[in-house]
């Protein structure tokens, strides 16, 4: 029990904030049990749904059903350990099965090939560099813009460095920090590593379409 100013506080195993359950170890279980709970649901209305309706649709419920369980707050949680990523990378894996009724011996890489579909992986780490974008262009709310300091407000970055708008990367104090947004695969190191025409991008659209899987190989990697 923790005692603060005129109140009592009892630490929990495990809480919810706007919709993502925090464990006290920040392992994001309890939370991939829950997205993993409501994603097997929507797996199982779309196979139902199957044998009445038309592709169109099938990608309409997925978007709805699942995808958006996979992407709510992806860049907050996705720095996930390999067993509990490939969990959640085996149910989109089976979400493409069940759209293009496919058996199990056909390669998940070519289902999602074959319904332009990024691996989770890949996805969220899009969603990292669109925020990354964003805060480089005074998009984001301030508490976020702060998290990062440009190489040009450094003395211990080249100029070089500075020239090609990247951003300083901290030193870690803790293994969480390095899978943290501002740190190794996340904002900074994944904006640091795009191509000098991308950061120059005004445009959020012409940003995104600029973007190549060549750009997310050396972290996937």
């Amino acid at each position: 029990m923790f005692h603060i100013p005129n109140s009592k506080t009892h630490p929990v195993f495990c809480t919810k904030h706007l919709g993502v359950e925090i464990d006290s170890r920040l392992s994001w279980s309890n939370h991939i049990d829950k997205i993993c709970k409501k994603v097997s649901s929507g797996i199982g209305i779309i196979e139902k749904a199957r044998l009445f309706v038309n592709f169109n649709t099938l990608d309409t419920l997925y978007k709805s059903l699942v995808q958006y369980h996979f992407d709510y707050c992806g860049p907050v949680w996705d720095a996930v350990g390999k067993t509990l990523s490939d969990k959640l990378q085996g149910l989109q894996n089976r979400a493409a099965r069940v759209i293009t009724a496919s058996s199990y011996d056909t390669r998940s890489e070519a289902l999602r090939q074959h319904l332009c579909w990024d691996d989770l992986q890949t996805r969220h780490l899009k969603q990292v560099t669109t925020m990354m974008f964003q805060v480089h262009h005074g998009l984001c709310p301030e508490y976020l813009t702060d998290m990062f300091i440009k190489c040009s407000q450094s003395t211990s970055y080249s100029l070089r460095s500075a020239s090609n708008n990247n951003y300083f990367i901290p030193r870690p104090r803790c293994e969480y920090l390095k899978t943290s947004f501002s740190y190794m695969n996340r904002g900074a190191y994944l904006w640091n590593h795009l191509s000098k025409d991308a950061k120059i991008t005004s445009s959020l659209h012409s940003f995104k379409a600029s973007l190549l899987p060549s750009d997310f190989f050396l972290i996937n990697s």
